[in-house]
């Protein structure tokens, strides 16, 4: 499990396990609305914010992502 927070203070859990695939997963803060991609690595991952779907347009091709599929 990571444990991290929104810069808003909004708490966020992920759960990925050491081992599991790395990359980054997306939470969507319920409090303030920005979007937080949330590193997947087991030490010094980081949580970068996002301030809109532009802006994580824009993290996707400086990360090479691909965008995820819609559910």
């Amino acid at each position: 499990m990571l444990f991290t927070e929104c810069e808003c203070g909004e708490g966020i859990i992920v759960s990925w396990e050491s081992g599991d695939e790395p990359g980054y997963s997306r939470f969507d803060c319920p409090k303030c609305g920005k979007i937080c991609m949330v590193e997947l690595k087991s030490l010094c991952g980081e949580t970068i914010i996002l301030d809109n779907e532009e802006k994580f347009e824009e993290f996707l091709i400086e990360k090479s992502l691909k965008k995820p599929d819609k559910k």
